[in-house]
């Protein structure tokens, strides 16, 4: 009586598989340390409204036949940065669509610094720089005050520059 080859071929694989899964289950386990970041009850909310935004922003795009990445963080960091130059009806409206309209210029700003320098610290494996930076025409005035929480919220470089000057 012939063996059946499909039969042994199959208990072969199966055999393969528990052998690499034994193998690879005993190696050793990188044992590295992550520190959780840890959030006050205001910052959970603000939290949860930025992540609403942000499926916001995938719902959109995912929609698209392009294929391309994009990052909520920088989208809210670069809002935030902004909507501390708006007032009034602007303001309002960039907190709205942000769904951050609840919470207060200086809640904003103190939650997305402490969420900076954080994030930087979280592994001491990796390295990670956020970068944000303000670029104006050189012509223009630009409230100081603006200026000035975006450096010490948002650790961004400020240049002017002569947009003329290719």
């Amino acid at each position: 009586m012939k063996p059946n080859t499909k039969y042994m071929k199959t208990r072969l694989l199966i055999s393969a598989i528990i052998i690499l899964l034994v193998v690879f289950s005993s190696c050793k386990k990188d044992k590295t340390e992550y520190k959780e970041i840890q959030l006050s009850a205001k910052q959970q909310e603000i939290v949860q409204s930025g992540n609403e935004f942000s499926l916001g922003i995938f719902r959109e795009f995912s929609s698209e036949e392009s294929n391309f990445m994009i990052s909520p963080l920088s989208v809210d960091y670069a809002l935030a940065m902004t909507a501390n130059g708006a007032k009034n009806n602007t303001l309002d409206e960039m907190l709205a669509v942000l769904d951050f309209a609840d919470y207060e210029m200086s809640e904003f700003n103190s939650y997305f610094n402490y969420i900076i320098n954080e994030l930087v610290d979280l592994d001491s494996q990796v390295e990670l720089s956020i970068a944000n930076s303000i670029w104006y025409r050189n012509d223009f005035t630009v409230l100081q005050s603006f200026l000035d929480v975006n450096q010490e919220y948002y650790n961004a470089y400020i240049k002017s520059l002569d947009f003329n000057d290719s």
